[in-house]
């Protein structure tokens, strides 16, 4: 993808980096997820997932696939939907 690269980070092993300024909602990529009902959401924090899944509507989470998986701090986020 233009504009980002994985490479070693010193916070988390390997993370995603912008290799250009983005504009204020500018997509970045658009990633396939697996969405985990807010029901079963509780069994996944006990997870090795817990820190790799994003918030999602009514208290749902995804995990997401491609670059959207190397962020660090997933569980701060709303994805645009």
């Amino acid at each position: 993808m233009i504009g980002l690269e994985v490479r070693a980070s010193q916070l988390q092993g390997r993370g995603v980096f912008a290799t250009r300024a983005f504009a204020e909602s500018e997509t970045i990529e658009r990633c396939p997820v697996i969405c985990v009902p807010a029901t079963e959401r509780p069994s996944v924090d006990q997870t090795a997932l817990y820190d790799f899944y994003f918030n999602w509507p009514d208290g749902a989470a995804a995990i997401a696939l491609g670059y959207g998986s190397r962020t660090t701090t997933p569980r701060r986020t709303t994805l645009a939907i």
